[in-house]
């Protein structure tokens, strides 16, 4: 729980209210929300409220001070959070050798957090990056695993994934992984593969499409070395599985500029995993996309029954692991799809 205090100052000679959070248990900041109005905002129709949000975390105790290591700044007219490490350090001490070592990598930085969202399914967030990417998954009572995944091109970072999800669900079968978008390199999913764990991805199309790599390449002698263990399926339609059902919002496009937008539908537990980031400081004030707009017109044309969604990413450390049917129905209909 949070203690409330606004108070009034000065900025260039313009008073404004600022709200000041302080954390009831420890005492210490927690937030700071300055209110403003934009009358001239960049791609809306003003006058448009917006809020200017500094978050203060990972407080720990230096020295007589107790000091916070992390500073999230929110500006919530765009959905993305500048994210600050403090390292503090004492003028009158020698400064330890660590103090200039450079950032770690991203690989370094990079963390796994798995966590249940019940019915046999589990939310893991790969954190370290501006985005928080997310991947839903699924246990069957058989022994079964299924992922569904946004992987990137790194074999490392795909690998780090597939054992963070062995080392949780120990004894159990990584038997599929559903991709989100196309596969930008087939070297890069190594680890899904040798682990005799099948791949679904998207059809490449366009200036992208396998067809038009040299027959020769190292790229597609692979892909077909991988579907001959028939552990790759990239696709241009739609098809169903036992327990998934894909969802191409996009049958009708054109294939020279357009990817295939897919979502996954699992119909035993009524839930859509999705792409997207809806989570950014003020969820309230964030529009829908034109993509979801096109999935909850299918949903409701096609009679789906979905209690609950998983996107594929979030701008915010904790945010919520799903988003109601009910949530994304509001999102959709406050959001004027005409203003896109």
């Amino acid at each position: 729980m949070k203690i409330l205090i606004i108070m009034l100052f000065r900025q260039n000679w313009e008073k404004k209210w600022v709200d000041v959070y302080f954390d009831q248990k420890s005492n210490v900041l927690s937030r700071l929300i300055v209110n403003g109005v934009d009358e001239h905002p960049f791609l809306a129709k003003g006058p448009v409220n917006f809020k200017e949000i500094t978050s203060y975390t990972n407080y720990k105790k230096k020295g007589e001070f107790l000091l916070p290591e992390m500073i999230d700044e929110i500006d919530t007219r765009n959905e993305f959070t500048l994210r600050k490490q403090l390292n503090w350090v004492n003028l009158n001490d020698l400064f330890a050798a660590s103090t200039f070592n450079p950032e770690p990598v991203f690989e370094d930085r990079t963390k796994f957090i798995i966590s249940e969202m019940g019915n046999g399914l589990y939310v893991l967030e790969r954190s370290g990056g501006s985005v928080n990417e997310r991947f839903l998954i699924r246990l069957d009572r058989s022994g079964m695993v299924e992922i569904f995944s946004a992987l990137i091109i790194n074999d490392g970072l795909n690998k780090a994934e597939l054992d963070a999800v062995k080392s949780k669900f120990l004894g159990y079968d990584i038997e599929n992984v559903f991709n989100i978008g196309k596969i930008w390199s087939i070297e890069s999913l190594s680890g899904f593969y040798s682990n005799k764990t099948m791949i679904y991805a998207p059809k490449e199309v366009g200036m992208f499409a396998e067809e038009k790599l040299p027959a020769d390449s190292e790229e597609v002698l692979k892909r077909n070395e991988v579907r001959k263990l028939g552990l790759l399926m990239t696709f241009d339609k739609e098809f169903q599985t036992e327990s998934v059902e894909t969802l191409i919002l996009n049958p009708v496009r054109n294939d020279d500029f357009e990817s295939i937008y897919v979502d996954y539908y699992l119909p035993k537990e009524r839930t859509i995993f999705l792409y997207g980031n809806p989570y950014s400081a003020d969820s309230s004030t964030k529009s829908a996309t034109p993509r979801e707009k096109i999935l909850y017109d299918l949903i409701k044309k096609r009679s789906l029954k979905v209690d609950q969604l998983v996107y594929s990413g979030a701008y915010l450390n904790n945010a919520p692991l799903f988003m109601t049917f009910k949530d994304f129905e509001t999102r959709i209909k406050n959001t004027d799809f005409f203003d896109l």
